[in-house]
């Protein structure tokens, strides 16, 4: 079933994606040994929906995803939520466009990760929290971790009809007060 992109449908999706993929667990186990929080910001963008950015993340604990991927405020992603029970924690950002280009394998992960020249911005996925090195050592899992996305069927806001978006952007509203995001 579809679900529209950024969205608890979304979000649950993925999860079952990641879940129903046996080979997650054995591919990720040694990476994720002591835990890993990924937290993507998407940058406002309102051919998104997105009138200010949002942020939402998912943990991956022995090659198990953790928690169910979900939204976490500003304050929670720039304090690394979740950080003291997990090893490693980033915060990437990026655009909706760059971010649906590696969803749908028109861009890899591995390409857009964030460079290590300080001052240049070749990238188009910051690390805005994190080690970027160990960021870089992740690059190789992202292709990966993508596929558990890109095999989830997503209606993008960008795509939307005019009406269609109008809507979202309503229902983007009510989610930001529910989930306080």
């Amino acid at each position: 079933m579809p679900s529209t992109y950024c969205t608890p449908e979304w979000f649950k999706a993925v999860d079952d994606s990641y879940k129903g993929d046996e080979t997650n667990v054995d591919f990720f186990k040694s990476r994720t040994a002591r835990g890993l929080i990924l937290c993507y910001l998407v940058k406002a963008d309102p051919k998104f929906g997105l009138e200010s950015d949002i942020c939402f993340c998912n943990c991956v604990k022995d090659g198990i995803m953790a928690e169910p991927t979900r939204f976490v405020s500003m304050e929670e992603a720039h304090e690394g939520v979740g950080k003291g029970e997990y090893d490693e924690y980033f915060l990437i950002a990026s655009s909706p466009t760059d971010w649906k280009r590696v969803i749908q394998k028109n861009d890899k992960f591995v390409t857009n990760v964030v460079t290590l020249v300080p001052g240049e911005k070749y990238h188009k996925i910051e690390c805005i929290i994190g080690d970027k090195v160990a960021l870089v050592s992740l690059a190789p899992y992202g292709d990966k971790l993508v596929e558990n996305y890109n095999r989830v069927e997503t209606i993008w806001p960008d795509d939307m009809s005019a009406d269609e978006l109008e809507k979202h952007v309503a229902r983007m509203k009510e989610l930001r007060e529910e989930f306080r995001v």
